[in-house]
């Protein structure tokens, strides 16, 4: 209850109530109130607001109503917090709706912000906002009472804390497997373009052969998944591993423009996916060492992300840069990517512990290499790993052979040009990016013994898991690498090289 400076008792005067709920990381607050005024109609307010503190980012949502009168503002917040170290990054974008007015008052809000914590009790912060007001009336903020209260359960955090500080190198493994599959299904958008057929000497119609490019690059993948990543955990470890992966793959994906034949263009495509091979695996030994078996499925879930973000993002950017550019450009900016972005988020938050769970450390090379045998071994114990090798087989069966013609079966038979084909095959990852989250969410409520071993290592080191998963991705793209090959001989032998 309050009341405002005037002469006139009732006012200014304020009543509200707040009703909240809080568990764990999840806060909920419904809020009311009503201001009186004796000049206007009093002022009515309602609000509904929810954060969820995920540790390395903390989105809320804002549903608002203010009501004077006719004159009525209904308003929609979206936002984010994110700590990075002493830094706290804020962002958020609302619909404001309006109505009892005469022009059309709608407006939509942008805002971002920067706060540094000097110390527990000094903070430094800056903000800027931008709104797009269709009437160009003066606008009043948008008032929220005691929902913007909403206080966290748990005490303050220390944000360098390693289990805060682990999560991101999880966002930072995410990043890496959605730049990666950029880069894979950047043929599957230019085999649609006549200029790099010709330069690369195929033809249109020849299906066949474009289909083995993604066939050279999946097997390459197996292979290097399988073989390569038992010796990459054991004698480079996962951080200096993503590190030269990155500097290999963005160095081939830069010079594959100077490949002036399909010999060549094969060549580097298998290069590619040996250099990508032990990727996933890498990540696995990531989060087992970070994580607890009880928790380790959102991590697991928010790493498997990438691929979904990945071609959700790869189609419409590549889809641009062709039509906007010529073809050799979205070689050379997705090899700069690779290491301009990628490389500096490794090196900056892929940090593993001295010692890791379940896993004793060789003291010199040739006891590395002693336990590259061991480490293979441990893998091939992991329960029901046939099985998941035979799901993962299907699953990857179907992305590259969907995935790698999806852009030629929307601009030859469906007639649609490079941007629109872009986002219009980007649509359904959205829907994989949602399921593939809330099957982490649900593995972590699982009991452990109901979750294949793979996803939650127990009783292994981070070595033998990352060996595992080598052993499930790698072989699971060996049979399904041959999938786009294979389609693209049925669509010349039945429908006459049209992938329709």
């Amino acid at each position: 209850y309050a009341s405002g400076p005037t002469s006139t008792p009732s006012s200014g005067n304020y009543r509200g109530a707040r009703l909240g709920y809080a568990h764990g990381a999840l806060n909920v607050a419904l809020a009311a109130g009503r201001q009186q005024d004796n000049v206007q109609p009093s002022l009515s307010l309602a609000n509904l607001a929810a954060t969820y503190d995920f540790g390395f980012i903390k989105p809320s949502l804002i549903l608002a109503q203010e009501k004077r009168g006719s004159a009525r503002i209904r308003a929609y917040q979206l936002g984010a917090t994110a700590p990075i170290g002493p830094h706290l990054i804020r962002g958020s974008i609302g619909k404001y709706d309006v109505s009892g007015q005469q022009a059309n008052a709608d407006w939509i809000k942008y805002s971002v912000g920067y706060a540094y914590n000097f110390s527990k009790n000094t903070q430094i912060y800056a903000s800027y906002a931008y709104v797009h007001n269709q009437s160009k009336l003066p606008r009043l903020p948008v008032r929220y009472p005691e929902v913007l209260l909403i206080a966290s359960s748990k005490s303050k955090r220390d944000i360098m804390n390693p289990k805060t500080f682990r999560w991101y190198g999880v966002i930072t493994l995410l990043i890496v497997v959605a730049i990666s599959y950029i880069d894979r299904i950047n043929i599957a958008v230019l085999i649609t373009d006549q200029d790099f057929l010709r330069h690369m000497g195929m033809q249109a119609h020849d299906r066949v052969s474009q289909g083995l490019l993604a066939t050279a690059f999946m097997v390459g993948y197996g292979v290097s998944s399988v073989v390569l990543t038992p010796f990459c955990s054991a004698l480079l470890g996962v951080r200096r591993s993503l590190v030269i992966g990155l500097i290999f793959w963005g160095v081939v994906t830069y010079v594959s423009p100077l490949m002036h034949s399909y010999g060549l263009l094969l060549m580097s495509r298998a290069l590619l996916g040996i250099s990508e091979g032990p990727l996933f695996a890498l990540a696995g030994a990531y989060i087992k060492a970070h994580f607890e078996a009880s928790e380790n499925g959102k991590p697991n879930s928010l790493v498997n992300m990438g691929t979904g973000l990945g071609l959700a993002i790869g189609y419409p950017f590549i889809g641009f840069l062709l039509s906007s550019h010529n073809w050799d450009n979205s070689f050379h900016i997705l090899g700069l990517m690779n290491i301009l972005l990628g490389i500096p988020l490794v090196l900056a938050f892929v940090r593993m512990p001295k010692v890791e769970r379940g896993a004793a450390k060789a003291s010199s090379a040739k006891a590395s290499l002693q336990q590259v045998g061991q480490i293979i071994r441990g893998s091939l114990q992991t329960r029901h790993l046939f099985l998941i090798t035979l799901l993962t087989s299907a699953f990857l069966a179907y992305l590259w052979g969907s995935s790698n013609w999806l852009p030629a079966y929307l601009k030859e038979a469906r007639g649609f040009n490079l941007r629109d084909l872009g986002w219009i095959a980007s649509l359904p990852q959205y829907a994989t990016i949602v399921a593939v989250f809330i099957g982490g969410m649900i593995i972590d409520r699982l009991p452990r013994e109901r979750v294949p071993l793979i996803f939650v290592g127990g009783a292994t080191g981070a070595q033998h898991v990352a060996s595992a998963f080598g052993v499930v991705n790698g072989v699971g793209s060996l049979f399904a690498g041959f999938m786009p090959a294979i389609m693209g001989w049925v669509i010349t032998q039945f429908a006459g090289g049209n992938a329709a």
